[in-house]
Formats: structure tokens, C-alpha cells, sequence
């Protein structure tokens, strides 16, 4: 989790404390190797709409890739794509 922003650590945390978790739909989120969070506009429906939208996130930014894995939260964070 160390690669999570603060915000995002606290909502897994939260989440695991509860015994909630967040499923589809939902807003995919992804960190960069360049420390920037990404999230989608609208809630994603599913793990291949996810998948394919951190694909193509990725192909428009030139040079970055995932840093971590990919979450879903029911809040939109970071750079909105």
C-alpha cells in the first residue's frame, strides 16, 4: 500500500476495517511511475472496461506506466481522463 497517495491508503484501510469492498461499478484509478493519480470520468462498469482504460491512459502518456496496482473507489481522485 505504500505506493497508494495517503487519501487512497485511508480508503483501503477503511474498506478492510469495515469489510466493504469496492466493486462495478466504479471509478478506476491508477498511479503513475511519475507519482501522478489518474481516474476515470465516469464509473466503469466492469475489469476489462478498467483494463482497457489504463491501456489507453497509458498510450497517451508517453513514457509512464503503472506504478502499483490499479483500484476502484467510489470517489474520484487525482487527474480526471
Amino acid at each position: 500500500m505504500a505506493d497508494l497517495p495517503k487519501k487512497n491508503q485511508e480508503d483501503v484501510l477503511e474498506a478492510a476495517r469495515s469489510g466493504s469492498k469496492v466493486s462495478y461499478p466504479a471509478y478506476q484509478h491508477y498511479m503513475d511511475n511519475l507519482n501522478a493519480t489518474y481516474c476515470t470520468k465516469t464509473k466503469v462498469k466492469s475489469h476489462a472496461v478498467g483494463a482497457a482504460w489504463v491501456k489507453s491512459c497509458l498510450a497517451a502518456h508517453p513514457g509512464t506506466s503503472c506504478n502499483g496496482k490499479p483500484w476502484l473507489s467510489n470517489k474520484q481522485d487525482g487527474t480526471i481522463w
